[in-house]
């Protein structure tokens, strides 16, 4: 599926309960482009995106861009990655929105937990099932990735879910 589009319920966003979030597969040169253009104006990385294995997601409300977000198997472990939000869409449960979509997308192809690396955002993530780990309790998969061993500065959280 390339494209979907999801209506918030109102419970979850009360100041606008006919909120539509669409959520495509970034393909093609001009998305990815978005893609990384969003990214760095969130500070995060974009230096290695593009390699194979990559599901790399750009995430819009009423065709404005409202986030992205992505994960790269490392055999059977997800390593969530990109997790923006725009700062005009923020405090709208669009970060959480994203974040489901990956981890249940991830798990719908076989991934048996999650890893990612923050430098901002561990208070958003524990309150979504990760808990902060030790960089050395990475699987080695996941020490390996380019995002662990010399994207992510050493000071990055590595924090951890299960599936």
């Amino acid at each position: 599926v390339k494209s979907s589009t999801l209506a918030f319920p109102p419970e979850k966003n009360p100041s606008n309960p006919g909120l539509r979030l669409t959520i495509s597969l970034v393909t093609g040169e001009a998305m990815f482009t978005r893609f990384k253009v969003l990214l760095q104006a969130a500070n995060l990385p974009v230096s290695d995106l593009g390699q194979d294995g990559q599901f790399l997601y750009l995430f819009t409300v009423d065709e404005a861009e409202a986030g992205t977000g992505g994960f790269e198997f490392h055999n059977n472990h997800a390593l969530i990655r990109s997790v923006s939000v725009t700062n005009n869409t923020r405090s709208q449960g669009i970060g959480s929105e994203i974040l489901s979509h990956l981890k249940d997308s991830a798990r719908s192809m076989g991934a048996t937990d999650f890893y990612l690396l923050t430098t901002n955002a561990a208070a958003f993530f524990e309150r979504h099932g990760f808990t902060p780990i030790n960089r050395s309790e990475a699987p080695e998969p996941i020490r390996k990735s380019t995002e662990f061993s010399s994207v992510c500065p050493a000071s990055a959280v590595l924090m951890r879910c299960p599936a």
